[in-house]
């Protein structure tokens, strides 16, 4: 979603590609020659820039992140987008026509990343943790707004409702991506804006 093609033999080339292989075959089915050999990246280079696969797979998070939160930023800061609310919908419409242009085949990293490797490599789990983060404060600081306009429910803190939209993302699309088909995504984001909104 967030990539854009550049020169081989550039470290954010290297970096794209690898996160488009470790999205799409997974971290322990994409091996060091399958990244190399696709980029056409200098072996020393690889080593010298990220050590390792590991130390690779870190880079390739934290610039799949900042994508994601730039993302993320545009459409929750956007208040010409409308009210907090209104926004939230929006971004859940984004999310939702990302998955079906790619035919549900789309998955984030940071999800990806932290089901495969979150309970048996902390380097990794710490790193989308780090990143995951990053869009929970960005959809927090939109609820908050929304708590002080009266348009979200108050007793509960923004963080938490932002860990609820967060979930009904990841698990709607995950549904959806088994069932190919939107509506069950739609139907979760649907019921998470209806409960986060004041009564």
């Amino acid at each position: 979603m967030f990539s854009k093609g550049v020169k081989k033999h550039d470290k954010n080339n290297v970096i794209q590609i690898g996160e488009k292989l470790f999205r799409t075959q997974g971290y322990h089915k994409t091996g060091t020659e399958d990244i190399l050999n696709q980029s056409d990246y200098p072996r020393s280079s690889f080593y010298y820039h990220f050590k390792s696969k590991e130390g690779f797979a870190a880079e390739v998070l934290d610039w799949y992140g900042d994508g994601a939160s730039r993302f993320y930023a545009s459409v929750l800061q956007d208040k010409e987008l409308g009210s907090p609310l209104e926004r939230i919908k929006a971004l859940s419409n984004e999310v939702g026509t990302s998955l079906v242009k790619s035919g549900f085949e789309s998955q984030c990293l940071i999800h990806k990343m932290t089901t495969e490797c979150g309970a048996s490599n902390e380097h990794i789990r710490r790193k989308t943790a780090d990143q995951m983060n990053k869009l929970l404060d960005i959809l927090s600081g939109c609820i908050a707004e929304g708590q002080t306009e009266g348009e979200i429910r108050n007793d509960m803190t923004p963080r938490e409702l932002a860990g609820l939209v967060h979930a009904q993302y990841y698990g709607g699309s995950v549904l959806s991506r088994l069932q190919k088909e939107i509506d069950t995504f739609r139907r979760n984001i649907e019921m998470v804006i209806n409960y986060i909104s004041a009564k």
